[in-house]
Protein backbone atom coordinates (compact mmCIF):
# COMPACT_ATOMS: atom_id res chain seq x y z
CA UNK A 1 0.00 0.00 0.00
CA UNK A 2 1.37 3.35 -1.03
CA UNK A 3 2.26 6.24 0.70
CA UNK A 4 0.06 9.36 0.19
CA UNK A 5 1.53 11.82 -2.21
CA UNK A 6 1.43 15.50 -2.06
CA UNK A 7 2.22 18.07 -4.34
CA UNK A 8 3.05 21.58 -3.12
CA UNK A 9 3.75 23.66 -6.25
CA UNK A 10 5.11 26.86 -5.37
CA UNK A 11 3.47 27.17 -1.82
CA UNK A 12 5.13 30.78 -0.44
CA UNK A 13 8.38 30.08 -2.81
CA UNK A 14 10.67 26.96 -3.69
CA UNK A 15 9.73 24.33 -1.60
CA UNK A 16 11.97 21.48 -3.55
CA UNK A 17 14.01 21.01 -7.09
CA UNK A 18 10.91 18.24 -7.22
CA UNK A 19 7.29 19.29 -6.90
CA UNK A 20 6.19 16.14 -5.84
CA UNK A 21 7.49 14.18 -2.31
CA UNK A 22 6.73 11.94 -0.36
CA UNK A 23 4.81 13.39 2.77
CA UNK A 24 5.29 11.94 6.44
CA UNK A 25 3.60 13.89 8.30
CA UNK A 26 4.29 14.23 12.20
CA UNK A 27 1.28 13.19 14.64
CA UNK A 28 -1.37 15.79 14.87
CA UNK A 29 -1.05 15.43 18.37
CA UNK A 30 2.63 17.12 17.72
CA UNK A 31 0.84 19.92 16.16
CA UNK A 32 0.66 23.71 16.62
CA UNK A 33 -3.12 24.47 18.02
CA UNK A 34 -5.60 24.04 15.20
CA UNK A 35 -6.75 28.16 16.14
CA UNK A 36 -3.38 29.24 14.53
CA UNK A 37 -4.34 27.37 10.97
CA UNK A 38 -8.10 28.89 10.80
CA UNK A 39 -9.11 31.70 9.73
CA UNK A 40 -8.53 35.38 11.73
CA UNK A 41 -10.15 36.22 14.39
CA UNK A 42 -12.39 38.73 12.70
CA UNK A 43 -13.67 36.58 10.34
CA UNK A 44 -14.82 34.06 12.90
CA UNK A 45 -19.01 33.43 13.08
CA UNK A 46 -18.84 34.95 16.67
CA UNK A 47 -17.07 37.76 15.59
CA UNK A 48 -18.89 38.12 12.23
CA UNK A 49 -22.55 37.91 14.34
CA UNK A 50 -21.30 40.88 16.14
CA UNK A 51 -20.03 42.78 13.64
CA UNK A 52 -23.40 42.36 11.84
CA UNK A 53 -25.57 43.39 14.70
CA UNK A 54 -23.39 46.81 15.76
CA UNK A 55 -24.09 47.16 11.77
CA UNK A 56 -27.97 46.30 12.39
CA UNK A 57 -28.05 49.23 15.46
CA UNK A 58 -25.85 51.83 13.75
CA UNK A 59 -28.06 51.31 10.87
CA UNK A 60 -31.29 51.57 13.13
CA UNK A 61 -30.28 54.32 15.68
CA UNK A 62 -30.43 57.08 13.38
CA UNK A 63 -33.53 55.62 11.35
CA UNK A 64 -35.21 55.33 14.40
CA UNK A 65 -34.19 58.91 15.48
CA UNK A 66 -35.16 60.52 12.04
CA UNK A 67 -38.07 58.98 10.60
CA UNK A 68 -38.49 55.50 12.27
CA UNK A 69 -41.88 55.20 14.14
CA UNK A 70 -41.67 51.51 15.04
CA UNK A 71 -40.50 51.43 19.01
CA UNK A 72 -37.40 51.08 20.35
CA UNK A 73 -38.49 47.72 21.83
CA UNK A 74 -39.36 45.91 18.69
CA UNK A 75 -36.32 47.29 16.71
CA UNK A 76 -34.41 45.72 19.35
CA UNK A 77 -36.00 42.71 18.92
CA UNK A 78 -35.76 42.88 14.70
CA UNK A 79 -31.81 43.49 15.61
CA UNK A 80 -31.57 40.02 17.61
CA UNK A 81 -33.64 37.65 15.02
CA UNK A 82 -31.55 39.46 12.25
CA UNK A 83 -28.76 38.10 14.16
CA UNK A 84 -30.49 34.23 14.18
CA UNK A 85 -31.24 34.44 10.45
CA UNK A 86 -27.56 35.48 9.84
CA UNK A 87 -26.61 32.28 11.88
CA UNK A 88 -29.64 30.06 10.89
CA UNK A 89 -28.38 30.35 7.26
CA UNK A 90 -25.08 30.24 7.47
CA UNK A 91 -24.24 34.05 6.11
CA UNK A 92 -21.83 34.50 9.04
CA UNK A 93 -19.49 31.54 7.96
CA UNK A 94 -16.19 32.35 5.97
CA UNK A 95 -15.22 30.42 2.72
CA UNK A 96 -12.81 30.01 0.97
CA UNK A 97 -14.61 28.38 -1.87
CA UNK A 98 -17.99 29.67 -2.76
CA UNK A 99 -18.17 33.18 -4.11
CA UNK A 100 -18.96 36.48 -2.58
CA UNK A 101 -22.32 36.02 -4.66
CA UNK A 102 -23.36 32.53 -2.91
CA UNK A 103 -22.55 34.31 0.73
CA UNK A 104 -24.59 37.53 -0.23
CA UNK A 105 -27.20 35.87 -1.03
CA UNK A 106 -27.52 34.07 2.02
CA UNK A 107 -27.91 37.55 3.50
CA UNK A 108 -30.45 38.71 1.31
CA UNK A 109 -32.49 35.19 1.95
CA UNK A 110 -31.92 36.40 5.82
CA UNK A 111 -33.42 39.92 4.93
CA UNK A 112 -36.57 38.17 3.11
CA UNK A 113 -37.07 35.87 6.16
CA UNK A 114 -36.88 38.82 8.29
CA UNK A 115 -39.77 40.75 6.48
CA UNK A 116 -42.10 37.78 6.92
CA UNK A 117 -40.71 37.38 10.95
CA UNK A 118 -41.63 41.39 10.87
CA UNK A 119 -45.33 40.43 9.12
CA UNK A 120 -46.15 37.86 11.55
CA UNK A 121 -45.32 39.74 14.10
CA UNK A 122 -47.65 42.74 13.07
CA UNK A 123 -50.50 40.07 13.07
CA UNK A 124 -49.62 39.47 16.91
CA UNK A 125 -48.77 42.73 17.91
CA UNK A 126 -50.01 45.82 17.38
CA UNK A 127 -45.90 46.87 18.33
CA UNK A 128 -45.22 45.91 14.70
CA UNK A 129 -48.17 47.69 13.00
CA UNK A 130 -46.07 49.34 10.66
CA UNK A 131 -44.90 46.39 8.81
CA UNK A 132 -43.62 48.43 5.84
CA UNK A 133 -40.70 49.79 7.78
CA UNK A 134 -39.46 46.53 8.07
CA UNK A 135 -39.05 46.14 5.06
CA UNK A 136 -37.23 49.23 4.82
CA UNK A 137 -34.75 48.34 7.47
CA UNK A 138 -33.87 44.78 6.24
CA UNK A 139 -32.97 46.28 3.04
CA UNK A 140 -30.95 48.39 4.53
CA UNK A 141 -29.07 45.49 7.27
CA UNK A 142 -28.94 43.52 4.14
CA UNK A 143 -26.99 45.92 1.97
CA UNK A 144 -25.03 47.07 4.99
CA UNK A 145 -24.10 43.34 5.25
CA UNK A 146 -23.37 42.71 2.07
CA UNK A 147 -20.87 45.45 1.40
CA UNK A 148 -19.13 43.98 4.70
CA UNK A 149 -18.88 40.41 2.86
CA UNK A 150 -17.81 42.06 -0.36
CA UNK A 151 -15.09 44.25 1.53
CA UNK A 152 -12.90 41.86 3.91
CA UNK A 153 -11.26 38.99 2.74
CA UNK A 154 -12.32 35.03 4.11
CA UNK A 155 -15.76 35.70 3.69
CA UNK A 156 -16.35 34.44 -0.09
CA UNK A 157 -13.96 33.42 -2.62
CA UNK A 158 -12.12 35.58 -5.14
CA UNK A 159 -8.34 36.08 -5.36
CA UNK A 160 -7.42 34.84 -1.86
CA UNK A 161 -5.50 38.56 -0.06
CA UNK A 162 -4.58 36.41 3.09
CA UNK A 163 -2.61 33.51 1.51
CA UNK A 164 -4.60 30.88 3.31
CA UNK A 165 -4.74 28.01 0.84
CA UNK A 166 -6.68 24.62 -0.13
CA UNK A 167 -5.85 20.95 -0.04
CA UNK A 168 -7.22 18.94 -2.92
CA UNK A 169 -7.53 15.37 -1.79
CA UNK A 170 -8.03 13.24 -5.25
CA UNK A 171 -8.15 9.64 -6.04
CA UNK A 172 -7.96 10.11 -9.84
CA UNK A 173 -11.08 11.88 -10.52
CA UNK A 174 -11.44 12.20 -14.73
CA UNK A 175 -12.49 16.14 -14.43
CA UNK A 176 -9.90 16.62 -11.58
CA UNK A 177 -7.40 18.52 -13.11
CA UNK A 178 -10.16 21.21 -14.83
CA UNK A 179 -11.82 21.46 -11.66
CA UNK A 180 -7.87 22.07 -9.64
CA UNK A 181 -7.85 25.06 -12.37
CA UNK A 182 -10.98 26.55 -11.49
CA UNK A 183 -10.13 26.43 -7.80
CA UNK A 184 -6.18 27.72 -8.45
CA UNK A 185 -7.64 30.17 -11.07
CA UNK A 186 -10.69 31.45 -8.07
CA UNK A 187 -7.81 31.90 -5.17
CA UNK A 188 -4.80 33.55 -7.41
CA UNK A 189 -2.64 30.32 -6.57
CA UNK A 190 -1.34 26.99 -6.95
CA UNK A 191 -2.83 24.29 -4.54
CA UNK A 192 -1.43 21.66 -2.52
CA UNK A 193 -2.48 18.10 -4.13
CA UNK A 194 -2.93 15.08 -2.36
CA UNK A 195 -3.34 11.88 -4.19
CA UNK A 196 -4.43 8.67 -2.64
CA UNK A 197 -3.48 5.22 -3.59
CA UNK A 198 -6.41 3.38 -5.99
CA UNK A 199 -6.02 0.09 -3.32
CA UNK A 200 -6.98 3.20 -0.64
CA UNK A 201 -5.41 3.70 2.61
CA UNK A 202 -6.29 3.62 6.12
CA UNK A 203 -4.32 6.07 7.40
CA UNK A 204 -5.25 8.59 4.98
CA UNK A 205 -8.01 10.68 7.25
CA UNK A 206 -4.77 11.56 9.44
CA UNK A 207 -2.31 11.85 6.63
CA UNK A 208 -4.68 14.84 5.06
CA UNK A 209 -5.11 16.95 8.59
CA UNK A 210 -1.91 16.51 9.25
CA UNK A 211 -0.98 18.03 5.55
CA UNK A 212 -3.48 20.45 6.02
CA UNK A 213 -2.32 21.80 9.00
CA UNK A 214 1.60 22.02 7.86
CA UNK A 215 0.36 24.06 5.06
CA UNK A 216 -1.95 26.35 7.04
CA UNK A 217 -4.79 25.43 4.64
CA UNK A 218 -8.46 27.09 5.24
CA UNK A 219 -10.28 24.62 3.81
CA UNK A 220 -9.72 20.56 2.07
CA UNK A 221 -11.65 19.69 -1.29
CA UNK A 222 -12.14 15.78 -1.99
CA UNK A 223 -12.52 14.50 -5.29
CA UNK A 224 -14.10 11.06 -4.48
CA UNK A 225 -13.03 7.65 -6.11
CA UNK A 226 -10.79 4.73 -6.05
CA UNK A 227 -9.56 4.20 -2.68
CA UNK A 228 -11.46 7.52 -1.34
CA UNK A 229 -14.32 5.81 -0.84
CA UNK A 230 -17.31 6.60 1.82
CA UNK A 231 -15.94 5.06 4.79
CA UNK A 232 -12.62 6.80 4.06
CA UNK A 233 -14.65 10.26 3.75
CA UNK A 234 -15.97 9.63 6.52
CA UNK A 235 -12.99 9.63 8.76
CA UNK A 236 -11.38 12.66 7.09
CA UNK A 237 -14.48 14.51 8.02
CA UNK A 238 -13.95 12.78 11.65
CA UNK A 239 -10.12 14.46 11.58
CA UNK A 240 -11.34 17.60 10.37
CA UNK A 241 -13.87 18.15 11.94
CA UNK A 242 -11.51 17.58 15.20
CA UNK A 243 -8.99 20.22 13.92
CA UNK A 244 -11.71 22.75 12.80
CA UNK A 245 -11.29 22.69 8.85
CA UNK A 246 -13.84 22.50 6.44
CA UNK A 247 -14.37 19.71 4.00
CA UNK A 248 -15.35 19.87 0.63
CA UNK A 249 -16.45 17.20 -1.65
CA UNK A 250 -17.42 16.97 -5.63
CA UNK A 251 -20.26 15.29 -6.14
CA UNK A 252 -19.35 14.05 -9.30
CA UNK A 253 -21.49 16.30 -11.38
CA UNK A 254 -20.29 19.09 -13.97
CA UNK A 255 -21.80 22.43 -14.72
CA UNK A 256 -24.82 22.61 -12.31
CA UNK A 257 -25.82 25.46 -9.77
CA UNK A 258 -26.40 24.55 -6.33
CA UNK A 259 -29.78 25.67 -6.37
CA UNK A 260 -30.25 22.78 -8.51
CA UNK A 261 -29.19 20.43 -6.13
CA UNK A 262 -31.26 19.31 -3.44
CA UNK A 263 -30.03 16.41 -0.42
CA UNK A 264 -32.28 13.57 0.63
CA UNK A 265 -31.71 10.48 3.01
CA UNK A 266 -32.71 7.23 2.36
CA UNK A 267 -31.72 5.58 5.69
CA UNK A 268 -27.83 6.54 6.01
CA UNK A 269 -27.90 6.84 2.51
CA UNK A 270 -27.69 10.14 1.04
CA UNK A 271 -28.48 11.10 -2.42
CA UNK A 272 -28.41 14.15 -4.38
CA UNK A 273 -31.04 15.49 -6.56
CA UNK A 274 -30.56 17.66 -9.80
CA UNK A 275 -33.32 19.65 -10.30
CA UNK A 276 -34.25 20.21 -14.34
CA UNK A 277 -34.54 24.34 -15.54
CA UNK A 278 -37.83 24.84 -16.92
CA UNK A 279 -37.83 27.27 -19.57
CA UNK A 280 -41.39 27.15 -20.42
CA UNK A 281 -42.74 28.43 -17.01
CA UNK A 282 -44.18 31.69 -16.11
CA UNK A 283 -40.95 33.48 -15.26
CA UNK A 284 -39.00 32.52 -18.49
CA UNK A 285 -41.49 34.44 -20.49
CA UNK A 286 -42.36 37.07 -18.24
CA UNK A 287 -38.31 37.74 -18.12
CA UNK A 288 -38.51 37.11 -22.01
CA UNK A 289 -41.28 40.38 -22.53
CA UNK A 290 -39.50 42.58 -19.60
CA UNK A 291 -36.48 42.00 -21.86
CA UNK A 292 -37.70 42.82 -25.04
CA UNK A 293 -40.03 45.93 -23.45
CA UNK A 294 -36.12 47.16 -21.45
CA UNK A 295 -34.71 46.69 -25.23
CA UNK A 296 -37.63 48.65 -26.90
CA UNK A 297 -36.97 51.61 -24.28
CA UNK A 298 -33.26 51.80 -24.72
CA UNK A 299 -33.91 51.84 -28.17
CA UNK A 300 -35.69 55.07 -27.90
CA UNK A 301 -33.90 56.79 -25.46
CA UNK A 302 -29.78 55.95 -27.77
CA UNK A 303 -31.92 56.56 -30.67
CA UNK A 304 -29.85 59.95 -31.46
CA UNK A 305 -26.97 58.44 -31.03
CA UNK A 306 -27.35 55.48 -33.08
CA UNK A 307 -28.36 57.59 -35.97
CA UNK A 308 -25.14 59.97 -35.33
CA UNK A 309 -22.82 56.51 -34.92
CA UNK A 310 -24.82 55.67 -38.83
CA UNK A 311 -24.09 58.79 -39.69
CA UNK A 312 -20.30 58.42 -38.92
CA UNK A 313 -19.66 54.95 -39.92
CA UNK A 314 -21.32 56.14 -43.72
CA UNK A 315 -18.53 58.97 -43.97
CA UNK A 316 -15.72 57.21 -42.86
CA UNK A 317 -16.14 53.99 -44.99
CA UNK A 318 -17.95 53.44 -48.33
CA UNK A 319 -21.08 51.26 -47.61
CA UNK A 320 -24.21 50.70 -45.46
CA UNK A 321 -24.35 51.61 -41.80
CA UNK A 322 -26.12 48.59 -40.61
CA UNK A 323 -24.61 45.21 -41.33
CA UNK A 324 -27.00 42.38 -41.73
CA UNK A 325 -25.63 38.62 -40.99
CA UNK A 326 -27.36 35.03 -40.90
CA UNK A 327 -27.29 33.41 -37.37
CA UNK A 328 -28.61 30.37 -35.72
CA UNK A 329 -30.81 30.75 -32.86
CA UNK A 330 -32.96 28.74 -30.79
CA UNK A 331 -33.56 25.01 -31.76
CA UNK A 332 -31.11 26.09 -34.81
CA UNK A 333 -33.48 28.48 -36.13
CA UNK A 334 -31.83 30.92 -38.78
CA UNK A 335 -32.77 34.94 -38.19
CA UNK A 336 -30.78 38.15 -39.50
CA UNK A 337 -28.80 40.00 -37.10
CA UNK A 338 -28.12 43.57 -37.12
CA UNK A 339 -25.14 44.49 -36.41
CA UNK A 340 -23.29 48.34 -37.44
CA UNK A 341 -20.47 47.72 -40.22
CA UNK A 342 -17.10 47.57 -39.06
CA UNK A 343 -15.33 46.35 -41.86
CA UNK A 344 -15.07 47.52 -45.20
CA UNK A 345 -17.82 46.78 -47.19
CA UNK A 346 -16.11 44.77 -50.07
CA UNK A 347 -13.45 42.98 -47.45
CA UNK A 348 -12.29 39.25 -48.42
CA UNK A 349 -11.99 36.47 -45.53
CA UNK A 350 -8.17 36.02 -44.74
CA UNK A 351 -7.56 32.48 -45.50
CA UNK A 352 -8.32 30.18 -42.23
CA UNK A 353 -4.35 30.11 -41.70
CA UNK A 354 -4.60 33.41 -40.45
CA UNK A 355 -7.19 32.41 -37.69
CA UNK A 356 -6.02 32.81 -34.20
CA UNK A 357 -8.75 31.00 -32.33
CA UNK A 358 -9.01 27.46 -31.52
CA UNK A 359 -12.09 25.08 -32.35
CA UNK A 360 -14.95 26.84 -34.77
CA UNK A 361 -14.67 30.45 -34.18
CA UNK A 362 -12.66 32.70 -36.87
CA UNK A 363 -11.15 35.60 -35.17
CA UNK A 364 -7.83 38.08 -35.74
CA UNK A 365 -6.64 40.45 -33.14
CA UNK A 366 -5.25 42.67 -35.63
CA UNK A 367 -7.58 42.02 -38.08
CA UNK A 368 -6.84 44.04 -41.31
CA UNK A 369 -10.47 44.54 -42.73
CA UNK A 370 -11.78 45.96 -39.57
CA UNK A 371 -11.72 50.30 -40.20
CA UNK A 372 -10.08 52.80 -37.51
CA UNK A 373 -13.65 53.73 -36.62
CA UNK A 374 -15.20 49.85 -36.29
CA UNK A 375 -12.25 49.02 -34.00
CA UNK A 376 -13.18 51.65 -31.85
CA UNK A 377 -16.88 50.42 -31.90
CA UNK A 378 -15.63 46.85 -31.13
CA UNK A 379 -13.75 48.12 -28.26
CA UNK A 380 -16.86 49.54 -26.13
CA UNK A 381 -19.05 47.07 -27.74
CA UNK A 382 -20.58 49.60 -29.26
CA UNK A 383 -21.21 47.82 -33.26
CA UNK A 384 -23.57 45.08 -30.78
CA UNK A 385 -26.37 47.84 -30.22
CA UNK A 386 -28.57 47.61 -33.03
CA UNK A 387 -29.01 43.89 -31.60
CA UNK A 388 -31.41 45.53 -29.77
CA UNK A 389 -33.74 45.28 -32.46
CA UNK A 390 -33.30 41.46 -32.53
CA UNK A 391 -34.67 41.64 -28.65
CA UNK A 392 -37.58 43.36 -29.71
CA UNK A 393 -38.57 40.59 -32.72
CA UNK A 394 -37.84 37.80 -30.10
CA UNK A 395 -34.90 36.38 -32.15
CA UNK A 396 -32.96 37.10 -28.95
CA UNK A 397 -32.89 38.09 -25.67
CA UNK A 398 -30.71 40.71 -23.57
CA UNK A 399 -28.58 37.49 -22.07
CA UNK A 400 -27.82 34.26 -23.87
CA UNK A 401 -24.95 32.36 -25.33
CA UNK A 402 -23.36 33.84 -28.28
CA UNK A 403 -25.86 33.97 -31.33
CA UNK A 404 -23.31 31.32 -33.78
CA UNK A 405 -23.07 31.73 -37.06
CA UNK A 406 -24.59 28.53 -39.42
CA UNK A 407 -20.80 27.35 -40.28
CA UNK A 408 -19.97 27.08 -36.73
CA UNK A 409 -23.11 25.35 -36.20
CA UNK A 410 -21.99 22.82 -39.04
CA UNK A 411 -19.03 21.74 -36.78
CA UNK A 412 -20.77 21.46 -33.74
CA UNK A 413 -20.30 17.93 -32.05
CA UNK A 414 -22.61 16.39 -29.20
CA UNK A 415 -22.60 18.55 -26.24
CA UNK A 416 -22.11 21.55 -28.26
CA UNK A 417 -25.88 21.92 -29.78
CA UNK A 418 -26.63 22.40 -26.21
CA UNK A 419 -26.11 26.09 -26.50
CA UNK A 420 -28.91 26.73 -28.87
CA UNK A 421 -31.83 25.08 -26.57
CA UNK A 422 -32.25 29.21 -25.61
CA UNK A 423 -32.02 32.16 -27.47
CA UNK A 424 -29.02 33.41 -28.33
CA UNK A 425 -28.25 37.10 -26.14
CA UNK A 426 -26.84 40.38 -26.48
CA UNK A 427 -24.60 39.72 -23.85
CA UNK A 428 -24.18 36.42 -21.67
CA UNK A 429 -21.14 34.09 -19.49
CA UNK A 430 -19.38 34.39 -22.82
CA UNK A 431 -19.10 37.64 -23.33
CA UNK A 432 -18.25 38.91 -19.83
CA UNK A 433 -15.72 36.33 -18.84
CA UNK A 434 -13.08 37.31 -21.78
CA UNK A 435 -14.75 37.03 -25.29
CA UNK A 436 -12.12 36.41 -28.02
CA UNK A 437 -9.49 35.42 -25.26
CA UNK A 438 -10.94 32.50 -23.60
CA UNK A 439 -10.63 29.48 -25.45
CA UNK A 440 -13.62 27.33 -28.06
CA UNK A 441 -14.07 24.96 -25.07
CA UNK A 442 -13.82 27.40 -21.86
CA UNK A 443 -16.38 29.21 -24.50
CA UNK A 444 -18.56 26.61 -25.08
CA UNK A 445 -18.25 25.33 -21.63
CA UNK A 446 -19.46 29.16 -19.93
CA UNK A 447 -22.44 29.11 -22.63
CA UNK A 448 -23.99 25.18 -21.55
CA UNK A 449 -23.73 26.71 -17.71
CA UNK A 450 -25.64 29.58 -18.91
CA UNK A 451 -28.41 26.34 -20.51
CA UNK A 452 -28.26 24.67 -17.78
CA UNK A 453 -28.41 26.92 -14.97
CA UNK A 454 -30.76 29.57 -15.98
CA UNK A 455 -32.56 32.16 -13.70
CA UNK A 456 -33.30 35.56 -13.54
CA UNK A 457 -30.72 36.04 -11.04
CA UNK A 458 -28.39 34.86 -12.87
CA UNK A 459 -29.23 37.14 -16.02
CA UNK A 460 -29.27 40.09 -13.62
CA UNK A 461 -25.68 39.24 -12.56
CA UNK A 462 -24.59 38.76 -16.03
CA UNK A 463 -26.33 42.28 -17.05
CA UNK A 464 -23.93 44.01 -14.04
CA UNK A 465 -20.83 42.05 -15.21
CA UNK A 466 -21.39 42.89 -18.69
CA UNK A 467 -20.67 47.07 -17.52
CA UNK A 468 -17.14 46.54 -16.52
CA UNK A 469 -16.39 43.68 -19.31
CA UNK A 470 -17.42 46.53 -21.57
CA UNK A 471 -15.31 49.04 -19.83
CA UNK A 472 -12.57 47.04 -19.24
CA UNK A 473 -13.04 45.64 -23.29
CA UNK A 474 -10.82 42.28 -22.31
CA UNK A 475 -11.41 39.62 -25.20
CA UNK A 476 -12.91 42.70 -27.73
CA UNK A 477 -11.34 42.76 -30.81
Amino acid sequence: MSDTVVRLPGMGGSIDADPTVTSSPTPLATRRSPRATRTPWWAEPVTLTVVDVAIAALVAVPARLLWLETPVLAVALLVVCWAALLALLRAVEASLVESRVVVCARVVRAAGLLVIVGAVFALVSPTFERSGEVVTVAALWAAASCVLRTMVPHLGAGRSRSGLPLVVVSAGADHRTRAVATLEHRLGRSLPLIEVSPDGDAAVADRVAAVALDVEAGAVVAFPGGGLDAATLRRMQWELERVRLPLFIDPGVLGVAPSRLQPSAIGDLTLVRIRGIHRAGLAWHLWGVIGRLGAGLGLLLILPALLAIAFAITRTSPGAAIYRQSRVGRDGREFTIFKFRTMTAAAARPDDGENEFDGVLFKIRLDPRVTPLGRWLRRYSIDELPQLINVVLGDMRLVGPRPALPDEVAQYVDDDHRRLAVPPGLTGLWQVSGRSDLTWEESVRLDQHYVDNWSPTLDLIILCRTVRAVLGHRGAY
